[in-house]
């Protein structure tokens, strides 16, 4: 690794560069030598779907091939990413991908990462994930779709309630989901 860092206690700050700034991604100290182990350099790749800035590096794999290597699977020892290639996630529970600490890094599979999306699709009406208007009767539907179609549905008069309800079957049902991590006190 040829970034600069620094230590702060338990943590290692690596400084990264992106758009003319000094960026900072944190790892546990422990991992600095995995970290280091990379012959390049570590710098930001920005997610063209969420905005967020992840830490990342481009290996050589032959001959003028290139594959990219990003921080939080790295220090979880999974492999790089290949181009239509399935592999499981590495999931940044509290969605700051710039913390590559292990307690805010768990394995998932793309089902389990998904639960633990942020907020309601662009789509949404309401503005609140989970929640609908039905329009044929007025009422407000709380939804959770699980993979065995086994969720949650309930219908309230009012929005907030509906909203209260499907963050407490998220809670519930979802275990890789914020609800469920605020239930547990992480």
């Amino acid at each position: 690794m040829k970034n600069a860092f620094e230590i702060r206690g338990d943590t290692a700050v690596i400084f990264l560069k992106h758009s003319g700034r000094l960026v900072e991604t944190v790892i546990d100290v422990e991992d600095l030598e995995i970290a280091q182990s990379l012959p390049g350099t570590w710098g930001v790749q920005v997610c063209n779907s969420t905005g967020r800035l992840y830490v990342q590096a481009h290996v050589k794999r032959g001959k003028g091939s290139y594959t990219k290597a990003l921080l939080h699977r790295f220090l979880m020892g999974m492999p790089t990413v290949r181009k239509g290639e399935k592999f499981v996630r590495v999931d940044h529970k509290l969605h700051d991908t710039l913390d590559n600490r292990r307690n805010n890094l768990r394995i998932a599979t793309p089902s389990e990462n998904m639960q633990n999306r942020v907020g309601a699709t662009s789509k949404s009406k309401s503005g609140v994930r989970g929640v609908f208007f039905i329009k044929a009767t007025g009422k407000w539907r709380a939804q959770v779709r699980l993979k065995d179609n086994d969720g949650y549905c309930a219908h309230f008069d009012e929005k907030g309630d509906a909203e209260t309800s499907v963050g407490q079957a998220r809670a519930r049902l979802m275990p890789y989901s914020q609800e469920a991590l605020s239930k547990t006190g992480y």
